[in-house]
Protein backbone atom coordinates (compact mmCIF):
# COMPACT_ATOMS: atom_id res chain seq x y z
CA UNK A 1 0.00 0.00 0.00
CA UNK A 2 0.88 3.56 -0.71
CA UNK A 3 -0.05 6.78 1.72
CA UNK A 4 -0.37 10.45 1.17
CA UNK A 5 -0.39 12.27 4.03
CA UNK A 6 -1.74 16.10 3.12
CA UNK A 7 -0.65 18.23 6.19
CA UNK A 8 -2.98 21.17 6.05
CA UNK A 9 -3.20 22.98 9.51
CA UNK A 10 -0.15 23.63 11.68
CA UNK A 11 -1.22 22.04 14.99
CA UNK A 12 -1.36 18.76 13.28
CA UNK A 13 2.58 18.69 12.23
CA UNK A 14 2.68 16.07 15.11
CA UNK A 15 0.44 13.78 14.30
CA UNK A 16 0.97 13.54 10.54
CA UNK A 17 4.81 13.26 11.22
CA UNK A 18 3.80 10.34 13.97
CA UNK A 19 1.60 9.08 11.38
CA UNK A 20 4.08 9.05 8.67
CA UNK A 21 5.80 6.66 10.74
CA UNK A 22 3.52 4.33 11.62
CA UNK A 23 2.69 4.09 7.40
CA UNK A 24 6.26 4.07 6.60
CA UNK A 25 6.70 0.40 7.31
CA UNK A 26 3.69 -0.90 5.37
CA UNK A 27 4.41 0.58 2.50
CA UNK A 28 5.94 4.43 0.56
CA UNK A 29 4.71 7.39 2.43
CA UNK A 30 4.59 10.91 1.39
CA UNK A 31 3.69 13.77 3.71
CA UNK A 32 2.47 17.01 1.40
CA UNK A 33 2.44 20.19 3.41
CA UNK A 34 0.41 22.57 1.96
CA UNK A 35 -1.85 25.68 3.19
CA UNK A 36 -1.43 26.69 6.33
CA UNK A 37 0.49 24.13 7.62
CA UNK A 38 3.22 25.58 5.62
CA UNK A 39 4.14 28.39 8.06
CA UNK A 40 5.32 26.15 10.57
CA UNK A 41 7.90 23.69 8.25
CA UNK A 42 10.10 27.53 8.21
CA UNK A 43 10.67 27.11 11.90
CA UNK A 44 10.43 23.51 12.71
CA UNK A 45 11.26 23.07 16.48
CA UNK A 46 14.03 20.55 17.51
CA UNK A 47 11.31 17.44 18.51
CA UNK A 48 9.86 17.93 15.18
CA UNK A 49 12.51 18.04 13.41
CA UNK A 50 14.00 15.08 14.28
CA UNK A 51 10.55 13.26 13.84
CA UNK A 52 11.11 14.56 10.78
CA UNK A 53 14.47 13.85 10.15
CA UNK A 54 13.67 9.81 10.88
CA UNK A 55 10.64 10.02 8.88
CA UNK A 56 13.11 11.12 5.88
CA UNK A 57 15.70 8.67 7.53
CA UNK A 58 13.26 5.76 6.98
CA UNK A 59 11.95 6.57 3.52
CA UNK A 60 9.45 8.74 3.46
CA UNK A 61 9.61 12.25 1.75
CA UNK A 62 8.28 15.40 2.30
CA UNK A 63 6.93 17.74 0.26
CA UNK A 64 6.21 20.59 0.38
CA UNK A 65 3.84 23.14 -2.12
CA UNK A 66 4.88 26.13 -3.37
CA UNK A 67 1.29 27.91 -3.73
CA UNK A 68 0.82 27.93 -0.20
CA UNK A 69 4.36 29.28 0.61
CA UNK A 70 3.52 32.15 -1.91
CA UNK A 71 0.06 32.62 -0.28
CA UNK A 72 1.77 33.49 2.81
CA UNK A 73 4.49 35.19 1.60
CA UNK A 74 7.02 32.54 2.55
CA UNK A 75 10.49 32.44 -0.13
CA UNK A 76 10.64 28.72 -2.23
CA UNK A 77 14.52 28.93 0.03
CA UNK A 78 13.07 29.27 3.42
CA UNK A 79 12.37 25.69 4.41
CA UNK A 80 14.96 23.56 4.89
CA UNK A 81 16.45 21.28 2.34
CA UNK A 82 14.74 18.51 3.15
CA UNK A 83 11.51 19.11 1.38
CA UNK A 84 10.74 18.58 -2.31
CA UNK A 85 9.43 21.40 -3.75
CA UNK A 86 5.81 20.90 -5.73
CA UNK A 87 4.30 23.93 -7.80
CA UNK A 88 1.41 22.32 -6.44
CA UNK A 89 -0.27 20.07 -3.88
CA UNK A 90 -3.59 20.17 -5.03
CA UNK A 91 -2.39 18.17 -8.64
CA UNK A 92 -0.53 15.73 -6.65
CA UNK A 93 -3.12 14.27 -4.62
CA UNK A 94 -5.36 14.32 -7.57
CA UNK A 95 -2.37 12.24 -9.13
CA UNK A 96 -2.13 9.84 -6.20
CA UNK A 97 -5.91 9.24 -5.86
CA UNK A 98 -5.79 8.01 -9.34
CA UNK A 99 -2.99 5.73 -8.79
CA UNK A 100 -4.82 4.24 -5.76
CA UNK A 101 -2.89 5.79 -3.22
CA UNK A 102 -4.51 6.04 0.72
CA UNK A 103 -5.33 9.94 1.26
CA UNK A 104 -5.43 10.90 5.09
CA UNK A 105 -5.43 14.94 6.01
CA UNK A 106 -4.28 16.34 8.98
Amino acid sequence: MAYLLVLKESQNWEKAIKRGLELIKQGETELLVMDEAVTRCIRCEPELFRYLHQFILDGGKALVCCQSLTKYGIPETRPPEAFIRLEEGQALISEKKKAGWQIEEF
